[in-house]
């Protein structure tokens, strides 16, 4: 297990995905940090990873670092709390202008620093709050989300400007409506509606649904004759010339609004703000989870490191005390020589003290004897006087 794992604590699952789990957790016990965990088996881009950890750039989400458990990849980013763009479509049309202009400033510094998105997507575009989306996942080399995807992705080609261009005009009529431009159940579907976008009057399709009043989508219509486009140089030139086509509508949008526009801003705004507060109730209910083992976590590891180095100084002293004991057994305990002559001594001793014992107890016998002669004696004289 890597260092930077043994940093994190208290996993609670937000979403899982046919590629990748991703968690709230805490690095180093108090920042919170978005762990990404790939389910497949696959290497890591080393320079991709030391250019996003390595750079910030604005309303990109930072990457604090990556690496490898058991093969699989992993990555800690910043953690936003937000919700998906995905989960607040459809929105109000100033609000979706004004969003897409915040992305289209990260978009541009990414290619300005010699690298793109690769997969601009609602899903991989989180809301904080009415003028901050967050960029997520990116520097994706594959083709991205088919639905998003500009016509020469499906052909083989890497992301470019003009194709992040085109993401950018579909992730917008997305963000209007609540359902992708191009649309179909299969790959193949795919493929054929997004090479086939050029035959779909955009403006006529926002005029369907009813949501759009005409002021509104005259605004707009300039925006997708310079993105959904076929090939990649009928779109627009640059992200400056996106962005400057954005303010535009922006301006009109914003002078034509009637009061049932800024009413429905208001509801979004609140759902908004209610969306995040039940994302985050719902994540902090959610049980911990251990996706690396149980080992994973700040607190386990301090934990297991301590019992671990507690262990080993228990091993040192119990070695040493034994030891230390068997070194003064060996010094303590007597030759067998001097054990032989230190008990040869002491029967001698003992002989020696008998001896005496012996001859005063032969003295004190006689002594005894001569008593009881002696009045043995005395008892016959006294015997002849008594006759006499």
């Amino acid at each position: 297990m890597t260092s930077l794992l043994g940093r994190i604590s208290e996993c609670h699952k937000i979403q899982s995905g046919g590629e990748a789990v991703v968690y709230r957790a805490k690095l180093d016990g108090n920042i919170l940090v978005a762990l990404k965990s790939y389910k497949e088996i696959r290497p890591l881009n080393a320079d991709l990873l030391s250019f996003f950890s390595s750079h910030q750039f604005p309303n990109v989400v930072k990457l604090f670092g990556a690496d490898l458990f058991k093969g699989r990849p992993f990555t800690i980013s910043e953690y936003i709390r937000s919700v998906s763009s995905l989960d607040m479509s459809p929105m109000p049309p100033l609000v979706a202008v004004r969003l897409l202009r915040e992305i289209t400033v990260s978009v541009s510094a990414l290619y300005a620093a010699g690298s793109f998105h690769g997969d601009l997507s609602p899903e991989n575009v989180l809301i904080k709050d009415y003028s901050s989306p967050y960029l997520v996942d990116c520097g994706i080399k594959g083709m991205g989300t088919p639905h998003f995807a500009a016509p020469e992705r499906f052909q083989g080609a890497g992301p470019s400007a003009k194709s992040e261009l085109f993401s950018l005009g579909a992730v917008l009529y997305f963000w209007l409506t609540g359902e992708p431009l191009c649309g179909g159940s299969t790959f193949e579907a795919i493929e054929t509606s997004v090479f086939k976008v050029e035959s779909l009057d955009v403006t006529l399709l926002l005029h369907g649904k009813g949501r759009l009043r005409p002021e509104v989508l005259n605004a707009l219509d300039p925006l997708w004759q310079g993105l959904l486009r076929r090939l990649p140089e009928n779109r627009f030139e640059d992200f400056e010339e996106l962005d400057e086509r954005l303010e535009i509508a922006e301006k009109c949008i914003a002078s034509e609004q009637a009061e049932k526009d800024l009413e429905e801003q208001e509801f979004w705004k609140a759902e908004l703000k209610s969306k995040i507060v039940e994302r985050e109730t719902r994540i902090d209910a959610s049980p911990e989870e251990f996706p690396f083992g149980k080992r994973c976590g700040t607190k386990s590891f301090v934990r297991d490191r301590f019992a671990r180095w507690m262990l080993v100084c228990l091993f040192g002293l119990v070695l040493i005390v034994s030891v230390l004991v068997v070194i003064f057994l060996i010094n303590d305990q007597p030759q067998v020589e001097d054990v032989g002559k230190s008990m040869l001594e002491s029967s001698r001793h003992l002989q020696m003290e008998e001896e005496p014992r012996s001859v005063n107890s032969e003295k004190a016998s006689g002594s005894i004897m001569g008593i009881i002669s002696d009045e043995d004696s005395l008892s016959e004289d006294e015997e002849r006087k008594e006759i006499k």
